[in-house]
């Protein structure tokens, strides 16, 4: 058997679940155990699991906790035989540590691995857009949530808006806003939500705007058009976009005010060829209040 390791958030965990896939259409006789806390379990698995065939078990946060399997992998004794071909996922190893998933003997690249998505199937989009912006990091936290929500419902006034009030995640209370205000009629607050239905909305939506969180790769698995507000745009970022970034194509500056954000989203909702130019490039000719024609700026050969 072999047996596939995830860990820590959505992010790490969904790259084990596309390793394990790659296993199972080379060898059926696969699972994956996740070393995470259940708020990331249970609706990891709700989301995944009519999409893919092997079985996938909750294992406790702390033997990942410090990343102590990658030198004694013995604590797994109670989940699965040591004589396994056992491979941990772990992003930030790169694929270098002596327990790495082993890509060339299942006939993929890392570039492959990244580029999968796996949850195509349940994208099912309406005139609806996620707003998804909840984190306890507070270096990755957008200055004026309740702001950036407004100028996107009066923007798109015929989209609805879905924002989640998340007040507590991985231990921490969240005070991420005033959201008993008055918004436009066509928003939607979601008072402490439960994950599972917040998945299915996710789903409905034809558009999102994220900041780096779990809810921006379940996104990205989707297929769903993005804008990232990503704190790591403008830096030495290398290091970091070959961990976690699925793509850089969809990131911005975290600093453009609400109305931008709001713009480009109207920009890449109504004119969907948009999305094929990098987000942020978009959005410094909007920041520039530059009329876009886009017959002319495409080239477009057919109207």
């Amino acid at each position: 058997m072999s047996v596939i390791i995830g860990c820590h958030g959505f992010g790490d965990c969904l790259w084990s679940l596309i390793a394990a896939k790659y296993v199972w259409k080379v060898n059926p006789d696969v699972k994956v155990l996740l070393s995470t806390r259940k708020e990331i379990f249970e609706p990891l698995l709700y989301a995944v699991r009519p999409f893919l065939k092997f079985p996938i078990e909750q294992i406790p946060e702390e033997l990942m906790q410090n990343n102590g399997l990658l030198t004694d992998i013995s604590p797994l004794a109670p989940y699965a035989s040591l004589k396994d071909e056992i491979a941990i996922v772990w992003p930030d190893g790169l694929f270098k540590h002596p327990y790495r998933f082993n890509w060339e003997k299942y006939h993929v690249h890392p570039q492959t691995l990244v580029s999968t998505r796996l949850l195509k199937r349940r994208w099912n989009p309406t005139r609806a857009i996620y707003i998804g912006m909840v984190t306890s990091t507070p270096e990755y936290r957008y200055a004026d949530i309740p702001g950036l929500i407004r100028e996107v419902a009066l923007a798109l006034p015929d989209y609805e808006i879905h924002y989640p009030d998340v007040k507590q995640w991985a231990g921490k209370e969240l005070n991420l806003g005033d959201f008993d205000q008055m918004f436009p009629s066509n928003v939607f607050i979601h008072k402490n939500p439960v994950h599972k239905e917040q998945i299915d909305i996710q789903s409905k939506c034809c558009f999102g705007i994220y900041i780096d969180n779990g809810p921006s790769h379940v996104a990205y698995h989707l297929g769903q058009p993005r804008i990232l507000l990503d704190h790591r745009m403008g830096q030495q970022a290398w290091p970091w976009i070959a961990r976690w970034r699925e793509t850089t194509f969809e990131s911005v500056t975290p600093y453009l005010t609400p109305n931008i954000v709001a713009q480009l989203a109207k920009t890449n909702i109504q004119v969907p060829q948009s999305c094929l130019v990098p987000r942020n490039e978009l959005a410094m000719r909007i920041a520039k209040y530059e009329e876009l024609d886009w017959g002319q700026n495409l080239i477009l050969k057919w109207s």
